[in-house]
């Protein structure tokens, strides 16, 4: 009987370093404003979910302490790598907000992000908080629990992950996200590109006049009406950008 308790308690604590370092940094419930708490509970009831399902798959009991903190370290860091990525993804939305921000005149409107703790754009902090509601609403938390438990196919329990393999994952999350946020912030960027060639177009008409005073106000205006007006179509795309990336993973 004990030697079947130390063998759950040994699979659950594999589970839990590797769901733990997932959670404190994957969208939603990795999120600063998150009790950390919270998220030692998520990843521990996450662990006593999926162990006993993980066990035969998890490598044995070192007789060692070191072959015992080896394994711990192993997945601490495929822990850190897949939610990383997910951290990556989430600055898709930054890069909207950025380009919207710069297309509007709005670049130095800086207000306070709260999920980075950090001042931001304000376009980014409107488009990071409508973000993790869609990533609460969508399920998406789940998707990173989901995760956590098959991530096991591509990274075994005790091995390093391939200095290869984590790079290519790396390198695949941050040119996601810059597609993402380009292909999000599309009609800004087709808005700025026709309003500046307007205003230069009359200022080579009207040399005598102050163009950018007079194009700052409907700058704004217009840039905050076409971002609101694409903002659901934006999430539409970042949430399929995001579940393609994850799916592909698993």
């Amino acid at each position: 009987m004990a030697d079947t308790i130390a063998l759950y308690l040994w699979a659950g604590t594999i589970v839990f370093i590797r769901a733990g370092a997932i959670l404190m940094l994957s969208p939603g419930i990795g999120e600063n404003s998150v009790p950390g708490r919270f998220r030692l509970v998520v990843a521990l009831l996450t662990a006593m979910a999926a162990a006993p399902a993980l066990r035969p798959v998890l490598p044995a009991q070192p007789g060692d302490l070191p072959g015992v903190l080896e394994i711990l370290f192993a997945e601490i860091v495929v822990g850190l790598l897949i939610g990383t990525c997910g951290r990556i993804l989430m600055g898709a939305v930054h890069v909207m907000g950025q380009i919207g921000a710069l297309q509007s005149g709005l670049a130095f409107a800086q207000f306070f992000d709260p999920a980075n703790g950090v001042p931001n754009a304000t376009l980014g902090v409107f488009a990071g908080v409508t973000a993790l509601a869609v990533v609460m609403a969508g399920d998406f938390h789940h998707m990173f629990l989901l995760a956590a438990a098959q991530s096991y196919a591509r990274f075994p329990a005790g091995d390093m992950p391939p200095f290869g393999d984590g790079l290519e994952l790396v390198v695949s999350a941050v040119s996601t996200m810059f597609r993402l946020g380009m292909q999000m912030s599309a009609p800004l960027l087709v808005f700025g590109l026709v309003f500046n060639a307007a205003l230069a177009i009359l200022s080579r008409l009207a040399p005598q006049i102050q163009v950018f005073f007079i194009g700052i106000g409907p700058s704004i205006e217009l840039a905050l009406f076409i971002f609101m007006a694409s903002l659901g179509s934006a999430m539409m795309v970042f949430a399929d950008g995001l579940e393609t990336f994850f799916r592909g993973f698993l």
